[in-house]
């Protein structure tokens, strides 16, 4: 029991200095504030309101691409969404000789990056510049709605970031840094993802073979959950809403300080307990909760 209490409060102060951290960097628990640092948040985006906002800068790419490569450190927002058109267009506004955003084919793979961006650093829990307000550069691609990219990898950085209708057949690789991330209506296998410091929110995804690295915040995933699915739980909240039955999903969970729930009830709760259930389903959910909390729930009903 003295070990217990023990790990407990090393979680605890850990969990202290990672909140710290994510305030200074603008962060908060539940989620990340873009409107006190005056860049935009989603909420709920009506897809027309995603336009282009100067239509003389808009460029076309000509040929396809097998791979989606996006490595961003700081903008004000990346968006990512799907037109009936057969060509990949672009846009980029406010972009700076330091932020450097570009947008390309190479080599098969289509390519959002920016330059690296560094801050001074400050002693301590000041190593952080909270001067990200300071950059307003937008990006926003148009993909065709039928593309099919072989592998994809997402690298967010800070940024408030929509990704919508992107379909990927042997990988799918997202890490959020800090910011709101909205993705909707994704298909892919192999999914990798890493939640950073904000509020990350799946819509109608349908994922196979799933991990899943939660940060500080509030992650919910929303969709068609295949083959197994591991959730690392962090600091905050992980939901996940499977669009299925409880009875078709072997579920292993152990839990640290945090909760885990299972449709609705208890599953494991304070300081290494664990759960086990329908070790004989063709699906696993494996669950490792941390200081947060994690809750399963499921659309269909077990019939009794």
């Amino acid at each position: 029991m003295k070990k217990k209490i023990i790990t407990a409060l090393i979680l605890i102060g850990a969990g202290g200095l990672f909140i710290a951290a994510g305030y200074r960097l603008g962060g908060s628990v539940s989620s990340f504030d873009f409107y006190a640092t005056g860049w935009p948040a989603w909420g709920d985006i009506k897809e027309d309101s995603v336009t282009f906002s100067d239509e003389s800068i808009v460029q076309e790419i000509q040929g396809t691409a097998k791979h989606l490569y996006v490595a961003i450190s700081h903008v004000a927002s990346l968006k990512i969404i799907p037109h009936d058109k057969p060509s990949i267009s672009y846009a980029i506004t406010d972009n700076t000789e330091l932020v450097g955003a570009a947008v390309s084919i190479q080599d098969d793979t289509l390519r959002i990056t920016t330059k690296k961006y560094r801050t001074p650093k400050k002693p301590f829990f000041g190593i952080f510049n909270n001067d990200f307000n300071k950059i307003k550069t937008v990006i926003v691609v148009k993909i065709p709605q039928e593309a099919v990219f072989d592998t994809v990898t997402i690298d967010s950085g800070v940024a408030a970031t929509l990704l919508d209708g992107i379909h990927a057949v042997q990988s799918f690789s997202l890490t959020c840094g800090v910011g709101t991330t909205e993705v909707r209506e994704v298909t892919a296998s192999h999914v990798k993802i890493e939640t950073g410091i904000g509020t990350t929110v799946f819509k109608n995804c349908t994922f196979t073979d799933t991990e899943m690295h939660a940060g500080i915040g509030a992650t919910t995933l929303n969709g068609k959950i295949a083959g197994h699915l591991t959730i690392e739980g962090g600091i905050g909240t992980v939901t996940v809403n499977i669009d299925g039955r409880k009875d078709d999903y072997s579920i292993n969970a152990v839990s640290g300080i945090g909760h885990v729930t299972v449709g609705g009830v208890r599953a494991a709760g304070f300081i290494s307990e664990s759960y086990r259930k329908n070790s004989a389903a063709p699906n696993t959910i494996s669950i490792e909760s941390g200081i947060g909390n994690v809750r399963i729930n499921f659309t269909e009903k077990t019939e009794a």
